[in-house]
């Protein structure tokens, strides 16, 4: 079977709440991606969230957000087509208890991207450890199936003690996903996302009221605190994990494992020696060492090839990077 002449199904790979899932074949890309169709052996209409999926995902363009390659109804079935994205839900990567600067530098990640979402007017309302996919390249965040624009009419999304209590009633709002990422923080230091009584617990309980008007903290106040906090010195985070920079004057980051910061790539896309970070005085600056796949930036949901870079806090630094494919490899440069 061919979707449109372009994608086919080839085998089921997981069944979700909602949906049935799929690797397929793109005749057109010549890339394999994952397929999505709404179960329809649950009690609610599934087919309405895909479509929802697949109206919120065309609006997000972002290093750490799964990319929408197409979407549609076949035979009057809506469908979504997706990146396939490689790695381990964060649910199966790690066990809590975590170290936690290790958690720290996590969450920053993932919040930034939720930060990103926010910034569309929408909350993602389903933030939990299965909805994040961590590998040694990149950190994904999935399902937006129940994602919404903020108001009254959202669907109902009810994962117990990830979902914040007005999720459950139709609200979408930006203190739904604060809720979330404090039971996620709560999570990866303590194995139980209710459980405040860590180093972070009185950050995770001002943002885990179960009354959202009682949630004194913003996304943007829960990252700065956590920057405050995490406040070691300059690092690279690639895939949740914290390279620091220390008094090294160049760093070369590539698949050879003499790198100073080497990149695991069977697919041999990132160069041998495919960057550089120097040093100038108390900055830090990207330089693109001939890479055959390119260096780039994501600045304002654009990538933006460059040859020399001079960081700021918080870039995204990106390893090849197609139109087709997207981010291969997203790394994070943390000045502080």
């Amino acid at each position: 079977m061919l979707i449109f002449g372009r994608w086919e199904p080839r085998r089921l790979i997981a069944r979700g709440g909602v949906a049935e899932v799929y690797e397929a074949w793109d005749h057109k890309l010549k890339i394999e991606v994952v397929l999505k169709i709404p179960r329809r052996d649950v009690h609610f209409d599934s087919s309405k969230l895909i479509e929802n999926e697949g109206k919120i995902l065309s609006r997000m363009n972002h290093p750490y957000i799964v990319k929408l390659i197409g979407k549609g109804k076949y035979k009057g079935t809506p469908f979504v087509v997706l990146e396939k994205i490689e790695g381990t839900p964060l649910s199966k990567a790690f066990k809590p208890p975590l170290d936690p600067v290790q958690v720290i530098d996590l969450i920053l990640e993932i919040a930034s991207a939720i930060q990103y979402i926010n910034s569309k007017g929408i909350a993602h309302r389903d933030l939990k450890p299965s909805n994040i996919v961590i590998s040694p390249r990149r950190i994904t965040i999935i399902d937006f199936s129940v994602a919404y624009p903020y108001g009254n009419e959202a669907p109902k999304a009810e994962t117990p003690r990830y979902s914040c209590p007005e999720a459950a009633l139709g609200y979408s709002t930006p203190s739904c996903d604060v809720y979330s990422l404090a039971a996620l923080t709560s999570w990866l230091l303590t194995g139980n996302p209710s459980n405040h009584n860590h180093i972070l617990g009185e950050v995770t309980r001002k943002a885990a009221e179960a009354e959202p008007g009682r949630r004194e903290l913003s996304i943007s106040e829960y990252l700065y605190i956590l920057r405050r906090i995490a406040s070691i010195g300059s690092r690279l985070v690639i895939g949740g994990r914290a390279y620091m920079l220390g008094g090294f004057r160049k760093i070369r980051i590539g698949r050879a494992m003499q790198c100073e910061i080497p990149i695991f790539d069977p697919g041999r896309y990132v160069s041998p020696v495919h960057a550089y970070i120097i040093r100038e005085g108390e900055a830090h600056v990207l330089a693109d060492n001939n890479s055959l796949n390119g260096v780039f930036v994501w600045r304002n949901d654009k990538y933006l090839r460059v040859k020399n870079w001079r960081l700021i806090e918080g870039d995204y630094i990106i390893l090849c990077y197609s139109e087709k494919r997207g981010p291969y490899v997203v790394v994070r440069y943390r000045a502080y």
